[in-house]
């Protein structure tokens, strides 16, 4: 792997992330937590997404409404989730609000602006809320990824209830033995053994003798309920219910609180089963115990809970609430178990904590300007990524005279004890793999290796190994991608290391894209134009805050693949910051100029007049050294191509329209000091207006300074121009909504043609002024509130995402009028047909293969005589291709077959021949592509045994 010294980052300044105290809402007191142990992220960087969420957030229950991070989610009525929110466990409007909080922390993690998302959650709930929105609320939060609880008991009455109430907790804790509790004197305790010698299924546990227990105490005020080491989350929920069963008067006991261990550990223990008894999995490393907080005991911030007089005159209580953090070990040194959990044999063993490796990139710096001392050294402080692999540095340097000099040194890194295994890059929604992971030694030793997934993934397995020096161990990881979302495996030698790995799983079914766009002025409707049927639905909404942001988005995510284009960006960038009074980070700023110079290349001698016109119309606005010398030799060129009728013409017998494009161009391109060149060149366009006879070519002139009624008239409406015309006409029409709305949406598409890029940078300068100010921004669909986000001046354009379940309108809202957005709606189908482009017959046959053997692909075509077609296929994640035929093998793991020119009634046929590396069933994309239409085809399936 080639360590190259690159590092181009973009993320909050120096300095800028602080921590602060997290504030508890008035409803929570003090002694119920200690308010110190919680900390916030604040920043005043320029990290994206506006405002950081806290690391812990806090969830309210109360009785009237459900509040998130502060904000109403949802009015209960009754105490009770209204049905129209309910799709059967999952609170809706507070799943989408989890959901977005998840995107937000793991974007601001992975810009280093926030800690790494951790999946902990504080639910704070109301005394007097029913269990069941409770649970409901606890396996939404499972499903939005939260794996990490943290309770709050509300004490409606800080001061103690009235004497004589029976205001009180007693313990119940479940174990292999049975159900044991105690009425708070733990010297007398009471079990109920399970039929039989241990409790071997649901149904022998002695839930009757529970139920009657919670008959009896029938008004008190709850129960702590504490889950043994290896008691299924099932076991657990059985016992909620029992507990607070509702006979029709009123529910046995109005509040359960759980505590210590939850679940058993090699399996993973499910939060709740939804209507479709489908189980949600938690991480079980990251939660082996619920830290309770109830009325009548104190949780300072070590994590152990103190003994305390309880109201009722009960004794003294002590609860289990050890957590392990996500290597294994206990977070927290103390670990406070009751003497009845001790008796039962509850209480875990602290396990050595191993270290947790999740960054393994390829490449990892690229350092394209490192300057050194007056001795000629220079030293890069560099966090090694966790890949156990050997590493290249290359290192090239020069003096100033331009002798040259270059070393190539190696280095290792290793564990003597490691586990590595090599997952898929993406999964597909209902692939199922079996993933190998070996594990390796430089000593005797006897491991305990486990292998789980989570997230969007399913499985799990433990396995102990004998491992001899120098030896190793293969086993396999039984994996089902359930569900579209962010995945993970890991897989831990216990103790000693951990590997974990994020594995994207991609939605199934025929996509379909709608995209929309508009200027915000407080409110605006957002249009939702996808039928009903869809196994998925989404949106995305983008606001722009501005010029400055939307250029920073661009330059993120790649909008801008030319170095020319990339230049031009950054040009305006800075400008743009300057009037606005923003200041960026000038570092990143350099570097990317420097890659963007480095991508850019000489023009050749045949270069075509375009080209020369838009190379210098980028290098004008670079400030890089080399820039001038170029934009001198391109800029004679230049003049020297223009005709004497002042016009440039791209080649003989070319039409008006071709003509007025590239003389517009070449207009835009020459320095305000060419006077004379760019007076023949304006007086070349008015003449040609009188032949102007579409939009496109009125627009042109338009923007070019040609004035004149007929060319308005021409312009009209037009629906979804492409991005260049879509920018000459919000040229030719400032401040134009509908010119806006059409350049943004033309802007979302990705684009690579350089006119086309450098005409919308200007004209999106021209039409988005600054942002004044902080905006905040909400989407919302009937009452429900579905995402949120805060965007500063300084910014880059914000994300608003969501799933959608109805057909109910959106609803954009901002406190700052003025704003742009633009909307893209996907939503997914199941397959009616092979899919394709009518005319062409193309089958694509995946024969089954065997693990490590060789598995062949088949796409035959037929069509219009002299036809032809590209038919790409993307190969499963570990196929090795090892003859692809007539194909041509890309470099993203897809291979192209391009068949034809097709003669009468004869097929042509494209053999691929590979070796796959995961035995199971993979899923993965197929399209078609002719006469300049694309469409794509029924997914392929690729069985391994």
């Amino acid at each position: 792997m080639l360590l190259s010294l690159s590092l181009l980052l973009m993320g909050c300044a120096p300095g800028a992330l602080e921590t602060a105290p997290m504030v508890l809402p008035p409803a929570l007191h003090a002694r119920t937590l200690d308010a110190t142990r919680w900390e916030i992220p604040t920043s005043e960087g320029h990290c994206s997404r506006g405002a950081l969420r806290p690391a812990l957030p806090l969830l309210e229950l109360g009785v009237g409404e459900l509040r998130w991070m502060g904000r109403r989610v949802i009015a209960l009525e009754d105490r009770e989730v209204p049905q129209e929110h309910l799709r059967g466990a999952l609170i809706t409007p507070l799943y989408h609000a989890l959901a977005q909080s998840v995107e937000w922390a793991k974007d601001a993690a992975q810009g280093g602006c926030a800690p790494e998302f951790s999946g902990g959650i504080v639910i704070a709930a109301d005394a007097r809320l029913p269990w069941s929105v409770t649970r409901a609320a606890m396996y939404t939060a499972g499903q939005a990824q939260f794996g990490e609880f943290f309770f709050l008991a509300d004490d409606p009455e800080p001061a103690g209830p009235p004497a004589g109430s029976g205001w009180g907790y007693w313990a119940v804790l479940l174990s292999g033995e049975g159900l044991a509790w105690s009425d708070g004197d733990l010297e007398t305790s009471h079990l109920a053994s399970c039929a039989g010698q241990r409790c071997l299924d649901l149904e022998s546990w002695p839930w009757a003798a529970l139920e009657e227990q919670a008959r009896d105490r029938r008004g008190e005020g709850g129960v702590v309920l504490v889950p043994g080491q290896g008691v299924p989350m099932a076991v657990v929920l059985r016992a909620m219910d029992t507990l607070t069963y509702d006979d029709g008067d009123a529910p046995l006991l109005p509040s359960v609180i759980l505590a210590g261990g939850a679940g058993d550990e090699d399996q993973g223990p499910p939060i709740a089963v939804s209507g479709q008894a489908r189980r949600h999995r938690l991480d079980p490393h990251r939660l082996v115990g619920f830290p309770s907080a109830v009325p009548s005991i104190g949780a300072p911030a070590s994590g152990q809970m103190d003994k305390e007089e309880t109201p009722g005159g009960r004794g003294e209580l002590k609860i289990l609430t050890a957590v392990r953090g996500r290597g294994g070990g206990v977070r927290g040194a103390e670990v406070s178990v009751s003497p009845l959990a001790e008796a039962l044999g509850l209480a875990p063993e602290p396990t050595p904590a191993a270290q947790t490796r999740d960054w393994f990139p390829e490449t990892f710096l690229w350092q394209p300007l490192v300057e050194t001392d007056r001795a000629g050294t220079a030293a890069l402080n560099v966090p090694l990524p966790d890949a156990l692999s050997e590493w290249q540095v290359l290192a090239l340097a020069h003096d100033r005279a331009g002798a040259q000099a270059g070393a190539a040194l190696r280095l290792r890194t290793a564990l003597d004890l490691s586990v590595q295994g090599a997952p898929p890059s993406q999964l597909t929604e209902g692939d199922a793999l079996e993933i190998p992971f070996t594990v390796r030694g430089d000593r005797d030793a006897r491991v305990t290796l486990k292998l789980e997934a989570g997230g969007a993934l399913e499985g799990g397995v433990a396995q102990d190994l004998d491992l001899s020096a120098g030896g190793s161990a293969v086993v396999a990881l039984p994996v089902r991608a359930s569900r579209a979302g962010e995945g993970w495996v890991s897989a831990e030698v216990v103790g000693e290391d951990r590997e974990l790995r994020q594995i994207p799983v991609l939605r199934a079914g025929q996509e379909r894209v709608w995209r929309s766009a508009g200027v915000l002025d407080r409110e605006a409707s957002v249009p939702l134009q996808a039928p009903p049927g869809a196994l998925a639905h989404e949106v995305v909404v983008s606001p722009r805050p501005g010029a400055v942001g939307l250029f920073q988005d661009a330059l993120a995510e790649g909008g801008a693949r030319d170095g020319l284009a990339t230049l031009y960006l950054l040009a305006h960038i800075d400008a743009i910051a300057a009037r606005a009074g923003v200041v960026l980070e000038p570092a990143p700023l350099r570097s990317a100029s420097l890659l963007a110079w480095q991508s850019t290349r000489a023009l050749p001698r045949d270069a075509t007049l375009e080209q020369r016109a838009l190379t210098l119309w980028a290098l004008r606005a670079s400030d890089h050294p080399g820039a001038p010398s170029r934009v001198r030799a391109t800029e004679g060129e230049l003049l020297r191509a223009q005709r004497a009728d002042g016009t440039w013409v791209p080649r003989q017998g070319a039409p008006v329209g071709e003509v007025v494009r590239l003389t517009a161009l070449a207009l835009r391109a020459l320095p305000p000091a060419r006077r004379e060149a760019r007076i023949r060149a304006r007086g070349a366009l008015e003449r040609l207006a009188a032949h102007a006879v579409d939009a496109r070519i009125a627009a042109i002139l338009l923007a070019s300074g040609v004035e004149g009624a007929p060319l308005g008239a021409l312009l009209g409406q037009t629906e979804a121009p492409p991005l260049e015309e879509a920018a000459w006409r919000a040229l030719a029409l400032p401040g134009d909504p509908v010119a806006l709305r059409q350049l943004l949406e033309a802007w979302a598409v990705p684009h690579t043609a350089l006119a086309a890029e450098l005409i919308a940078v200007d004209a999106l300068v021209a039409s988005l002024p600054p942002l004044g100010g902080p905006a905040t921004l909400s989407l919302s669909q009937g009452d429900a509130l579905l995402a949120e986000l805060t965007l500063h001046p300084e910014g880059q354009a914000g994300r608003l995402s969501a799933s959608l379940w109805d057909q109910d309108p959106l609803f954009l809202r901002s406190d700052r009028p003025g704003l742009a957005w633009s909307a893209a709606e996907r939503a997914w189908y199941p397959w009616d047909g092979e899919g394709g482009i009518a005319g062409l017959d193309v089958h694509v046959e995946v024969e089954p293969g065997q693990l490590h053997g060789q598995q062949r692909a088949r796409v035959t075509a037929s069509g219009p005589s002299g036809a032809t077609a590209a038919v790409t296929l993307a190969l499963p994640p570990g196929y090795h291709l090892l003859d692809r035929g007539v194909g041509e093998a890309l470099s993203d793991g897809r291979v192209r077959c391009t068949l034809g020119p097709f003669a009468p009634g004869i097929e042509e046929r494209c053999d691929l021949v590979g070796v796959p590396e995961y035995r199971g069933t993979l899923h993965t994309s197929a399209w078609v592509e002719a006469e300049g239409a694309r469409a794509a085809l029924r997914p392929l399936v690729w069985e391994v045994r």
